[in-house]
């Protein structure tokens, strides 16, 4: 870095930056944690259910996480300017990326941390696809995202889908699960994950309104799109074991392709169909 300037400095320059950023990114994936925790957001995203509730973790995790990516010395190293403002508007960039969004994503929820370069080799926006289809995202919402058309996207995706599978990666795709950090005590078996629900509130009406519109929309569903979102969602069965379920009834999940011709790629691909079409569903009910 041509500028010298102070890391206090610094660390001033980003601090309403990751502020705004912090706020934006815990409300929008709070869920249900309002309800048990208090939140610790300078501008708090909601207001704490109870005075001896205990403080709520990932908003101060979150800071730290957006202060050591802003200002790590390898960030700090590429960064050419010559003006504090030059170097405002640098990490201003920056944290408003979509790169950026993806990585903390990736670390609140335990995701991969980075494209596998046989992936980034198929398209200059492969990396974006990936992410998206990582994120349960149809070609349209993709499409519309990045401001391109279905087709190209549609062609990105099969190639990512055909890659995947030639490698036996398609696992790559499935969604991550969370995990509290105050679920964490120590572990010492690296082998075996830990894993956490989020608090949920059972008995809260509009959760229960909520699941029962789900279970009307879902029995509207035929049988086969009910098969795969039960084995695959509920029952956490892998694509090679519903596609070989779907071979042995001879059943095709697309027309005028015979079920003894399906491969996985078609099975995740019938599933985000099906997904959607519930989500949609369940918007308009």
């Amino acid at each position: 870095m041509l500028l010298n300037i102070s890391r206090q400095r610094i660390n001033a320059m980003v601090d309403p930056i990751i502020k705004y950023q912090t706020c934006r990114f815990c409300k929008k994936y709070c869920n249900d944690q309002y309800f048990n925790y208090q939140c610790t957001l300078p501008v708090h995203a909601y207001s704490a259910p109870k005075r001896q509730s205990l403080l709520c973790e990932w908003g101060n995790a979150s800071y730290g996480w957006m202060l050591d990516d802003l200002t790590k010395t390898s960030r700090l190293e590429k960064f050419a300017g010559e003006t504090e403002k030059q170097l405002g508007n640098y990490f201003f960039t920056i944290a408003n990326s979509l790169a950026f969004y993806e990585r903390w994503k990736n670390w609140r929820f335990g995701r991969r941390k980075n494209v596998p370069l046989y992936i980034q080799s198929l398209s200059p926006d492969a990396s974006k696809v990936f992410f998206c289809l990582c994120n349960r995202e149809q070609i349209p919402i993709i499409a519309q995202k990045m401001n391109k058309t279905e087709v190209y996207i549609t062609n990105i995706v099969d190639k990512i889908l055909n890659t995947l599978t030639k490698k036996g990666k398609l696992s790559l795709l499935q969604h991550p699960s969370e995990v509290l950090l105050s679920s964490i005590h120590g572990n010492s078996d690296d082998s075996e994950p830990v894993q956490a629900d989020l608090p949920f509130i059972k008995n809260e009406p509009s959760n229960q309104a909520f699941r029962l519109e789900i279970q009307q929309v879902f029995a509207k569903l035929d049988a086969t799109e009910k098969f795969v979102v039960e084995s695959m969602v509920i029952d956490d069965c892998t694509a090679k074991q519903v596609l070989e379920a779907l071979k042995s009834s001879n059943i095709s999940l697309k027309p005028n392709l015979a079920a003894k011709d399906m491969n996985q790629q078609h099975v995740f691909y019938f599933l985000r169909k099906t997904l959607n079409k519930l989500k949609v569903k369940v918007m308009n009910s």
